[in-house]
């Protein structure tokens, strides 16, 4: 299997988030509400993985899976994700361990998103042009 660097680093600072949370006992609905949001949208990804093993992938439901994927992950990561980012910037009950590790995976979020854009972007936009030309 193929790990990306970008997955492996996601993992990487959730689990030290994890564990300094553990550690410290404090943090522990933050860096839980950050893994939720971190990890929502994996269903839909293994959905897909599970739709390619059963040759289902091209079909409407794999665009439907793919649309729901990237709106959701949009939705999550830079929608509610910015707001908590946002807020735990804001607020003096936060040390700068956690953070350094929210601004971390968001900066792992955008890196992502870039990712995905260019996949979306390849194969729903720019196939769309060329099957209109």
């Amino acid at each position: 299997a193929v790990v990306s660097t970008q997955s492996t680093a996601h993992h990487v600072v959730s689990l030290l988030g994890l564990s300094y949370a553990i550690f410290l006992h404090q943090y522990g609905s933050e860096v839980t509400a950050v893994c939720f949001g971190a990890e929502i949208t994996n269903p839909i990804l293994q959905f897909r993985w599970f739709l390619r093993e059963h040759n289902q992938y091209h079909t409407t439901v794999g665009v439907i899976n793919d649309f729901l994927f990237v709106f959701s992950f949009l939705f999550w990561r830079f929608g509610v994700g910015s707001y908590f980012l946002y807020q735990s910037l804001i607020t003096d009950k936060i040390d700068w361990v956690v953070r350094a590790g929210g601004i971390s995976l968001y900066l792992i979020s955008i890196v992502f998103m870039y990712s995905i854009g260019k996949f979306f972007i390849r194969k729903y936009i720019l196939r769309m042009k060329k099957k209109q030309e």
